[in-house]
């Protein structure tokens, strides 16, 4: 730690740009391996009753973390693309998760629409498909009323 703080500026924020790169790089191969660990179910070969629990266990990712991570992983045979796009940071895992219900339905379609954005823009946009999918319609119910008293 002591030697970032000898880095001049520019090669501070250059060093930076270039671990940034990299996360994402390796966050988009965690994905693909652990998919593919996944469908051979090789955390049972080593004694893991989940996926999840050989992430939190083994290998000691924090509960969100290996959720996040595992989903991912498992959107990614239907949508490989999903590789490309987290490796160049149009997409992450969080934003990922989020759509995770709604991907059978729409698929690419809403993989491009949330690409480069928030998770409050991806939860506006997922609103906004609740709001039409549930095709919300006024309702009236009677209510009880009150009996007078003569």
């Amino acid at each position: 730690m002591n030697e970032i703080s000898k880095l001049k500026d520019k090669e501070l924020v250059e060093k930076f740009g270039v671990l940034v790169r990299e996360e994402k790089e390796a966050t988009a191969s965690v994905v693909a391996h652990l998919s593919e660990i996944d469908r051979r179910k090789l955390y049972a070969l080593e004694g893991y009753s989940s996926l999840f629990n050989y992430c939190v266990e083994k290998y000691h990712y924090s509960e969100s973390a290996a959720y996040r991570r595992i989903q991912a992983a498992r959107i990614y045979p239907k949508f490989p693309e999903i590789l490309n796009l987290l490796k160049e940071g149009k997409l992450n895992l969080v934003t990922l998760s989020l759509i995770e219900p709604y991907l059978d339905q729409q698929g690419t379609e809403l993989i491009n629409k949330i690409l480069d954005k928030s998770k409050r823009e991806v939860e506006d946009i997922l609103s906004e498909l609740s709001l039409r999918k549930e095709n919300i319609q006024d309702v009236i119910r009677r209510l009880p009323m009150k009996r007078a008293v003569l």
